[in-house]
């Protein structure tokens, strides 16, 4: 390659990969409106015109999406873990999701290259780690189509790369036509409260925290008149003897007015080291409904004897209140894979529980928030979450 060439294919990158970072960064926040932005992504990457530019705009709009995982990682982990950590974790998760995108870079074949591109980023291994998928956006083009919101979504994805102006003018007109659908509302026999008990994260447990909170859940799951009253994930510490001990009145209490609580927790796997990440029913009901997925390194150590146990292939489908429930468990929010697994059995509600004290300060509980809102509108189903801060 000459310079001159060298030089005319260089000044290019240096626009669309920043360009693909504030599309990654304004896509990937709170507002469901923005996500529509997300699909931009891939027509920026079908128009560059080597492997290397394409790689890296992919690279950037992943890491820009995955923003506030370094310091949320940092605060989960604590001061003795040296911040290189973090930042690995984040690099490496963006790496690996957008490896399959340089990989199938090509001046041709989009109509094949970018489902393809999806699915990788979507299925484990890869989508072990596959937030910010671009066919998120279906929820805001094609509300309650379903499927065919979804099958949609990709063939708009792929006719972004051969007619970007074009394409853009029909998503725009679908996404007006959206904004007219309501999405269905939260039913009123389960009310999810919003929590405030911080957490102790990779430091340890803290019994006097989890003590405080279990106190402050009973008082509200007796108070309450709801049917079902849904906590967020594992406030509640360690599901063990001692605390189903505290929780004993309340429950006699609830079996007595025929209501339940579903309270997150970790219960322990009998003769292992390893617990489940749980929404425990207490009350008139009981069971659980466990996480499939939860974070690898941090929670899910499947080299390890000890962490939570994961179920990569699980529906995440349980009976509340007689409806069958789709439950999506923090980490598990961000992901593509489990929340499809869950819709092809045909939930009619989806339950959102998370602890997001670590990420407070982040775009993560944000983000989370509104990826379920956004799958749960293409699906028209109602949605109840339930988050601890």
């Amino acid at each position: 390659m000459t310079r001159a060439a060298f030089t005319k294919a260089l000044v290019p990158t240096l626009v669309a990969v920043p360009l693909a970072g504030a599309i990654g960064a304004a896509a990937w926040g709170s507002s469901l409106a923005a996500l529509a932005l997300a699909p931009l992504s891939v027509s920026l990457w079908a128009t560059r015109t080597t492997r290397l530019a394409a790689w890296l705009v992919m690279l950037a709009y992943y890491l820009a999406a995955a923003r506030g995982l370094p310091f949320g990682a940092a605060r989960f982990f604590g001061s003795d873990t040296p911040a290189i950590f973090s930042a690995l974790l984040w690099f490496g998760a963006s790496l690996a999701l957008s490896a399959p995108w340089a990989c199938l870079w090509a001046r041709q074949g989009y109509y094949w290259r970018v489902p393809l591109a999806l699915v990788l980023c979507t299925v484990p291994p890869v989508g072990l780690v596959g937030w910010a998928n671009p066919a998120t956006a279906a929820g805001v083009f094609f509300p309650a189509l379903g499927w065919l919101g979804l099958v949609a979504m990709v063939a708009a994805l792929a006719a972004l790369c051969y007619w970007p102006a074009r394409s853009v003018a029909v998503l725009a007109v679908a996404a007006l036509a959206g904004s007219f659908v309501n999405s269905p509302a939260a039913p009123s026999w389960i009310q999810a409260h919003q929590t405030a008990y911080g957490g102790s994260g990779g430091a340890g447990r803290d019994f006097m925290r989890d003590y405080a909170a279990n106190q402050a859940m009973i008082e509200l799951a007796v108070s309450s008149k709801a049917p079902f009253v849904l906590f967020p994930e594992t406030v509640a510490g360690l599901w063990n003897p001692a605390t189903a001990e505290l929780w004993e009145d309340a429950a006699a209490h609830l079996r007595a007015t025929g209501r339940t609580a579903l309270v997150g927790a970790e219960v322990p796997i009998e003769g292992t080291g390893r617990t489940r990440n749980a929404l425990v029913f207490v009350g008139h009901h009981s069971g659980e409904l466990v996480q499939r997925i939860p974070v690898p390194v941090s929670m899910w150590k499947p080299w390890a004897d000890a962490g939570t146990e994961a179920n990569l292939f699980g529906d995440g489908i349980g009976q509340v209140n007689g409806q069958r429930a789709a439950v999506l468990v923090c980490y598990e929010q961000l992901l593509v894979w489990p929340m499809l697994l869950s819709q092809a059995e045909g939930p009619e509600i989806v339950i959102g529980a998370a602890n997001d004290y670590w990420a407070a300060e982040t775009s993560i509980p944000g983000i989370q928030t509104m990826t379920l809102r956004a799958w749960t509108r293409l699906f028209s189903v109602p949605l109840v979450v339930a988050v601890n801060l």
